[in-house]
């Protein structure tokens, strides 16, 4: 698996091995942020081997949001939130 930036460079990869469904960790240094105002969009590749043979190629475009609640309130059924 690699993580392409906007721009198509390779920023981290990784390399999974496994059968089933596999879980794997890439940790990205001060990743653009998505918005609705500035859409700002990786790509994921996930590329499946078989013995050493590309079998299929998936790319997913991704983006990085930081969302922070600092303090709710609860108003009868609905919470207020505040940042």
């Amino acid at each position: 698996m690699k993580l392409l930036d906007p721009l198509g460079k390779e920023i981290v990869a990784t390399s999974v091995k496994g059968t089933g469904q596999i879980q794997t960790r890439m940790e990205v240094a001060n990743p653009g942020k998505w918005s609705a105002e500035n859409p700002i969009l990786y790509t994921l590749i996930a590329t499946l081997k078989d013995k050493g043979d590309v079998v299929e190629v998936i790319p997913v475009n991704v983006g990085f949001r930081k969302i922070e609640l600092k303090k709710c309130t609860d108003i009868g059924k609905r919470a207020a939130c505040f940042v």
